[in-house]
């Protein structure tokens, strides 16, 4: 299980276009584009952890949620090297989980902006 965390929006569009382009053919492809032009997205930074709950800062993921049916399913997960991303990014991100980590704000937890269960989304 890792750490996760909301990632900034150029490695976000980035993705973007990473999980458009990885699509089987034009017509999922174009779908998906769709949904992700209404917004109903998030992107996520993937840490694993230390073991005592801090992030690893080298094992750096980036995952696409897709929003269906009220819950979050992921479509592309890319390491932070494959998008436009420097070390001090990554660093940024460690820094940015340990704060939403205090406040509970990372996803998943008791003050998440962005719930997994949405009951006004189908």
């Amino acid at each position: 299980m890792g750490i996760e965390l909301p990632l900034h929006w150029e490695a976000s569009h980035a993705l973007a276009r990473l999980a458009i382009a990885n699509q089987p053919d034009y017509a999922t492809a174009r779908r998906l584009a769709w949904r992700l032009n209404q917004g109903q997205w998030r992107v996520i930074a993937v840490f694993d952890d230390d073991g005592r709950g801090r992030p690893v800062p080298d094992t750096l993921r980036c995952r696409i949620d897709l929003r269906w049916y009220g819950q979050w399913e992921p479509v592309i997960t890319a390491p932070w090297t494959a998008l436009p991303m420097e070390w001090v990014d990554v660093l940024a991100l460690v820094a940015s989980v340990n704060r939403q980590r205090a406040a509970g704000t990372h996803p998943g937890g008791p003050r998440d902006p962005f719930p997994a269960v949405d009951p006004t989304t189908n």
